[in-house]
């Protein structure tokens, strides 16, 4: 099902098709695909990266001792929460999206027969071992088989949890368009983004940088 076209998409998704709120990007047919988040306006104001995030603060540090500037608040996602529940695919424990509360959410859905996948688990590896403080990462499995799942996680190291969802159900009413594809949602796991295609470090950690700015 991996799509060679990759489609950056931002919106809302909470039910069948995507209802796109966002910033609609055009294919990107070479290279690791890159997510356009939505300009929140008065809600929120996207930070590029976090280089470009500690370079505002320093240049803004004389300043602070008399007038300190007001904190940017986080993107906010549009449309209803995403309530997602089941088996954890490894460990065949209860998992549901409400369990991860306080932090933006970066949702994986993946299946180890994707290609794409497999190229960017190791990213995701190590993004969500260094991104743990600012966000949760959860997975979902998507049509699958649970010997081949456990394959995936030991082979790419991966450390969160991953709802199983072998009838493909759940990703359908997300609205998946081809894997993999990564959902970023508010705290309250409303829809901000997402990434269709495989994308790397940089294009997780420039993302990440976006949602939780301020």
């Amino acid at each position: 099902m991996r799509m060679r076209g990759l489609l950056v998409i931002g919106g809302s998704a909470a039910i069948a098709g995507v209802i796109a709120v966002g910033l609609i990007a055009g294919l990107d047919r070479g290279g690791p695909a890159r997510v356009s988040l939505p300009d929140a306006g008065a809600d929120a104001t996207p930070v590029a990266s976090r280089e470009a995030a500690e370079a505002a603060k320093a240049a803004e540090a004389p300043k602070a001792a008399t007038a300190p500037a007001a904190k940017e608040p986080r993107l906010k996602g549009s449309g209803a929460p995403i309530r997602i529940s089941g088996t954890d695919a490894i460990t065949g424990e209860p998992v549901s999206l409400a369990q991860f509360t306080g932090k933006p959410v970066v949702l994986a859905i993946w299946a180890s027969w994707c290609h794409g996948c497999n190229d960017e688990a190791p990213h995701v590896s190590a993004v969500a071992a260094e991104r743990g403080d600012d966000v949760h990462f959860v997975g979902l499995n998507y049509a699958d088989d649970a010997s081949s799942a456990k394959g995936f996680y030991e082979k790419h190291d991966w450390r969160f949890p991953s709802i199983e969802d072998a009838s493909g159900e759940i990703a359908t009413r997300l609205g998946l368009q081809g894997t993999p594809t990564t959902l970023f949602l508010d705290s309250e796991h409303r829809e901000i983004g997402r990434i269709l295609g495989a994308t790397d470090a940089a294009g997780f950690e420039d993302a990440i940088d976006q949602v939780t700015a301020g």
